[in-house]
């Protein structure tokens, strides 16, 4: 199979499938607009920081300069609804020799090929996504929906579980999340209008490793985002090398200091596992906020640009910890 499946350019940028032939379905709530307080006086500080650990690497400084995760929350806050409003679908994409993408242009799902069937992290956001972006996807790629051994649902979002219950229903997919996220999906916003969620299958402990043919996926619980939610680190092939990455698991920030703060020390955890494990980069089904699907779309004949290299990958995760000290900041300005 070719680097890319068709459109060769890896839907973002020139391959959106008509939303008269595929269309998105989202359950989200209406949020009104975030209005600053004054600048608490740490947060200076961490932003600095955050700078300084990203020195000279221009990805890094990105994410540190421009990117979401150090920015004020009005601005955080709009970055994250203009992309939910905005969201296209893009053409499945492949990542790696035995990774793919597919899914819209705000959330997509990760499908991970063994020796033994397939592995795949979240759901989108609904049983019509299933049918008209995920099924036609996996076609697409030769892949089939059937041979998923796995379904891990990162956390208990209706944008992560949302088609679930379909694959449980449709191809007998056994479905797993971490146990207090099987209770998040309850009560996540959305709900009242959205998702069914899943019939509560397996539980995912931290540190567990699920192997299922020649792949061995350990689960991080990184909580913070939602209070289970689940991160990976697993292997991918690149060019035939494998490879080590990191899946990050949680990304928009929640809504209380405390929870923030969680997060904060999640990042951490994660950069600790992925340190253990060698991982060289960093995934995430919400691949917008690391410019994943532009970045790999660039490739050319080049290496994989989502290999960003062991010193790079904790680093990410230390500018990440830095700015959600920030961010910790910020929520308590706010009263929450």
């Amino acid at each position: 199979m070719p680097r890319f499946s068709a459109p060769k350019s890896f839907g973002l940028l020139s391959g959106l499938l008509a939303a008269t032939a595929l269309s998105i379905t989202v359950h989200a709530q209406p949020r009104p607009a975030v209005v600053d307080p004054p600048e608490p006086a740490e947060v200076a500080g961490h932003v600095a920081k955050a700078k300084q650990i990203a020195g000279d690497n221009p990805l890094l400084s990105k994410m540190a300069r421009d990117d979401y995760w150090c920015m004020k929350p009005s601005v955080s806050s709009k970055v994250v609804v203009d992309a939910l409003n905005g969201a296209k679908i893009h053409a499945p994409g492949q990542f790696f020799d035995n990774l793919y993408l597919l899914g819209t242009t705000f959330v997509g799902m990760f499908v991970l090929k063994t020796s033994d069937g397939l592995i795949a992290w979240d759901a989108l956001n609904s049983d019509e996504d299933m049918r008209t972006i995920f099924e036609p996807g996996m076609k697409q790629l030769g892949l089939n929906p059937a041979d998923i051994k796995l379904m891990i649902v990162t956390h208990g979002h209706f944008d992560h579980f949302g088609g679930a219950k379909y694959m449980q229903d449709k191809y007998k997919t056994p479905v797993a999340l971490s146990a207090v996220d099987w209770d998040t999906m309850l009560k996540t916003p959305g709900r009242a209008n959205g998702p069914t969620p899943p019939a509560r299958d397996r539980v995912l402990a931290d540190g567990e490793e699920i192997k299922i043919g020649d792949t061995t996926v350990r689960v991080v619980l990184t909580p913070g985002h939602t209070p289970g939610t689940i991160s990976s680190i697993v292997n991918v092939k690149d060019a035939g090398q494998m490879r080590t990455m990191a899946m990050w698991g949680g990304t928009a920030f929640p809504n209380t200091s405390a929870a923030v703060e969680q997060m904060r020390q999640s990042a951490l955890k994660l950069r600790d596992a992925a340190r253990a494990a060698g991982a060289v980069g960093i995934l995430n089904t919400h691949a917008f906020f690391y410019d994943m699907v532009e970045r790999k779309a660039a490739q050319g004949n080049g290496p994989n640009p989502l290999i960003i290299g062991a010193d790079a990958t904790q680093r990410t995760m230390e500018i990440k910890a830095e700015c959600l000290a920030a961010q910790v900041a910020w929520s308590k300005a706010l009263g929450r």
